[in-house]
């Protein structure tokens, strides 16, 4: 965000901890539906708003996903906690398979052979950013990647992980998104 003054918070104590941590498990859980209504193609009806378009000559319509989720107005009460106009969440979940799940990872291919598959994932690996304006608990911007690369217990990885997360953040609250602006 232009003149933006970003800060990491000190950990908050008492019950204001308590109120970050109900809001963290919150955009957790909002950021599953907007990855399953918007990201996975589940489209919610009541999420669709129908937009025009030019095509050659023709005035066309398409309907596209909004995105108009909240965290609730409540999450003002994290803006008196911080004295922050926005707050950024971040939320990434990754599990590694060990020796053991990658030894029965090849059995479940091999038994593919004789007909008898065994699909054993090797992990799970996901992850959402989002602004969220403080005032009135609504998102601005989400991003997940699909791809999740990189390992973020090591350095690079980490980095990398980062930067997918960051893609298309917006120059300002609202929009274009530092994609959108790049290629203008």
């Amino acid at each position: 965000m232009l003149n933006a003054n970003l800060e990491f918070i000190d950990e908050l104590e008492g019950e204001d901890a308590e109120l970050l941590t109900e809001y963290r498990a919150l955009f957790e859980t909002v950021s599953g539906s907007i990855f399953t209504h918007v990201t996975a193609g589940d489209k919610l009806a009541s999420k669709l708003e129908t937009v025009e378009y030019k095509s050659g000559r023709k005035t066309r319509t398409k309907k596209v996903q909004t995105l108009d989720w909240t965290l609730g107005p409540g999450a003002a009460r994290l803006r008196e906690a911080t004295g922050a106009d926005y707050a950024m969440f971040v939320f990434t979940n990754d599990a590694y398979g060990d020796g053991g799940r990658k030894a029965a990872q090849a059995v479940g291919m091999l038994g593919c052979l004789i007909g008898a598959c065994s699909v054993v994932s090797s992990g799970i690996h996901i992850g959402y950013a989002g602004l969220v304006e403080l005032e009135t608990g609504n998102i601005v911007w989400f991003n997940t990647d699909l791809s999740m690369g990189g390992d973020p217990r090591e350095v690079d990885g980490a980095e990398k992980r980062v930067g997918q997360l960051m893609e298309g953040f917006p120059l300002r609250a609202g929009f274009p998104s530092s994609t959108e602006a790049s290629s203008e």
